[in-house]
């Protein structure tokens, strides 16, 4: 269960696009209030997990995403925060030295054995490519360009060691893996928050393509029936995704508690041209 607020200032470590923060406001009012262990199997940037826990003085979580590297990264800054701080202040120094050169450099050599610097290119080259965007090809191979950033926060000292503590503070779980996998031990009293990549609200966007493997139509219609089963089992759930007729369709049975909000979700190399259009926060209880 819950237990007595706490409130400590601590943000995500990523820039993460369709990140949840824009929507706390929206999200806190609806919230559980009482649950034995919370779920989220579509990670990314973790805004919802880093309000319950900059909140709440004792979390018990299983959180997740498709993304190994991603999930390394949260484990490191828990175990071996204080490597990962030095590894990425030489990146930062090195970069300002030569951003075009350096940047592409890491891009191509991103792999490797140890996870401590896997972690910190992987922080590296969000903190420096265009949008923070997270994209691979067919293949694996991270391909997303370089940002034209003049002082990109590289180090954010302070808030990672926030993060470190409170990830060691509280009992959180974390896997790399599908999100069926991931919710197999939900059982009735817990709570799960569900964040998939959007269905493209135009077809110009292709939000869908967060790993090699996009998260298609067929994917939206499987995770429906992953709700209908928590559903049965009496957990509460809260999913977020873009307002489309598909998505109207396939979450048909639970529109009844939806609400309409608004959102930037569209990525575009100018401020000014990112649409603002409607999302949607469905949830069954």
């Amino acid at each position: 269960m819950h237990s007595k607020l706490v409130t400590v200032d601590v943000k995500p470590f990523l820039k993460w696009p369709g990140g949840k923060r824009q929507l706390l406001s929206q999200l806190e009012p609806i919230i559980p209030l009482e649950f034995d262990r919370y779920f989220e199997p579509f990670l990314g940037g973790g805004a919802i997990l880093f309000h319950l826990l900059s909140r709440k003085s004792q979390l018990t979580a299983t959180v997740s995403d498709v993304n190994p590297e991603l999930i390394n990264c949260y484990k490191i800054i828990k175990y071996n925060l204080k490597e990962l701080i030095k590894e990425l202040k030489i990146h930062q120094k090195k970069y300002m030295k030569n951003r075009e050169q350096y940047y592409y450099k890491i891009r191509d050599e991103f792999e490797s054995k140890d996870k401590i610097e896997n972690a910190a290119k992987f922080i590296f080259l969000n903190k420096t490519c265009f949008n923070g965007l997270y994209r691979v090809n067919k293949s694996g191979k991270f391909n997303v360009p370089r940002g034209r950033y003049l002082s990109p926060n590289i180090v954010n000292e302070e808030n990672l060691e926030i993060i470190s503590k409170l990830l060691n503070r509280n009992k959180i779980t974390f896997k790399s893996s599908d999100f069926f996998k991931s919710l197999e031990s939900v059982k009735n009293g817990n709570f799960v928050f569900l964040d998939p990549p959007y269905f493209p609200s135009c077809k110009s966007v292709h939000s869908t393509h967060y790993w090699s493997e996009p998260f298609v139509y067929s994917e939206h219609e499987r995770l429906k029936e992953e709700i209908d089963r928590l559903d049965s089992k009496g957990v509460k759930i809260i999913l977020t995704n873009s307002d489309t007729p598909e998505t109207r369709r396939i979450f048909k049975d639970y529109m009844n508690n939806s609400i309409k909000v608004n959102g930037v979700r569209v990525i575009s190399s100018s401020a000014n041209t990112r649409s603002d259009h409607k999302q949607l926060i469905i949830k069954n209880f």
